[in-house]
């Protein structure tokens, strides 16, 4: 921490996921871009022990290979507000546009719209300190998927060369992933050896045409929870090892919790204040009386259970019984047929 920016990196193991705290040490407000869920009260911990003021948990995108720790994190944080791109898709608090401003402290985010792996990716830049938050749409020595969410690989392009590579080449780059052990980049670096971006755009556009990528083991829980804070269809191991944050019975959340159909949208060019007299509502999931369990869930339109979780393991079980139960019978047909032929030989 120097006397004017506290920094810190964090990372989830589980997604190559990195989480950023950023705080201004005068004011202790502060500001965490792309929190896990499951990681939340590791965040919430820090901040405490270190005296910050939690003021906005920040999204650079709606993420589908983990479920964002927004909302968990606003009942662990009472005050701290939820802020996300308004072209996301996603509910929150404050809904950002480009040009928009994310003031803590002193300090200060620009908000620019640099989509093109999902239509509502934005990049942070703080340029005090001269680095940038890029999400997934600049990646260290490469950038993210652009086949689903509303991926474009032309518009992926045209916003890192025109949004991003236009920074001074040593401002810092820190992305949301990283699968090979680095932990930041710069400008200049990738300018000139990023083996994606440095092409034109037509062997841009073939390089991501032909990486055939696998479908995110996670996206099928991951985006309806993203939608509305990380809060909705929480998968229960997730929900049991968590404790409180049960899953939702309805999609619908309570007025206030993570954002409403009245919820500020930025206009483009604003600044959001460092920090807010009115105090967010904390979130709490919707219910209709049940208790928590496969009874009470509401599986979003399109559901699909990802490969070995509960609905899977409950297949295999309901299977493994009946192929008991079959060989049990088959069992005794065969005694029976034993004792049918012992009967038989001495009636003879």
């Amino acid at each position: 921490m120097t006397q004017q920016f506290f920094f810190r990196q964090l990372f989830d193991r589980e997604s190559c996921t990195y989480t950023y705290l950023l705080a201004d040490p005068c004011s202790k407000e502060a500001v965490l871009i792309d929190p896990v869920i499951e990681l939340s009260d590791r965040d919430a911990t820090l901040v405490k022990d270190l005296g910050l003021k939690l003021v906005y948990v920040i999204n650079t995108h709606m993420h589908a290979d983990h479920i964002t720790g927004t909302g968990r994190l606003k009942r662990l944080v009472p005050g701290c507000r939820s802020v996300i791109s308004a072209t996301s898709g996603a509910e929150a608090d404050i809904k950002l546009a480009d040009g928009d401003k994310v003031k803590f402290g002193a300090l200060e985010l620009e908000v620019r719209a640099t989509p093109g792996h999902t239509e509502g990716c934005v990049t942070y830049v703080l340029h005090s300190q001269r680095m940038c938050f890029t999400g997934d749409a600049l990646l260290i020595r490469g950038c993210g998927r652009t086949d689903f969410q509303g991926g474009s690989s032309d518009t992926l392009y045209d916003s890192v060369h025109g949004r991003i590579f236009s920074l001074p080449e040593d401002y810092t780059v820190y992305p949301a992933h990283d699968y090979k052990g680095q932990t930041a980049t710069t400008v200049g670096e990738e300018k000139r050896y990023n083996p994606r971006l440095t092409r034109n755009k037509q062997e841009f556009n073939a390089i991501m045409a032909g990486l055939n990528l696998a479908y995110p083991k996670k996206i099928d829980v991951a985006l309806p929870a993203n939608k509305v804070c990380g809060l909705h269809n929480i998968p229960e191991e997730v929900a049991a090892m968590l404790g409180d944050a049960k899953p939702a019975s309805s999609p619908k959340l309570r007025h206030g919790a993570c954002s409403s159909s009245s919820a500020p949208t930025s206009p483009a060019g604003s600044s959001l204040p460092s920090s807010s007299s009115a105090p967010a509502t904390r979130a709490e999931p919707a219910t209709d009386g049940r208790p928590p369990g496969r009874s009470g869930r509401v599986r979003p339109p399109g559901y699909r259970p990802i490969s070995g979780g509960r609905a899977g393991g409950e297949r295999q079980s309901e299977a493994r019984g009946r192929a008991a139960a079959d060989q049990r019978r088959g069992g005794s047909a065969a005694a029976n047929q034993r004792r049918g032929g012992r009967i038989a030989a001495n009636e003879r």
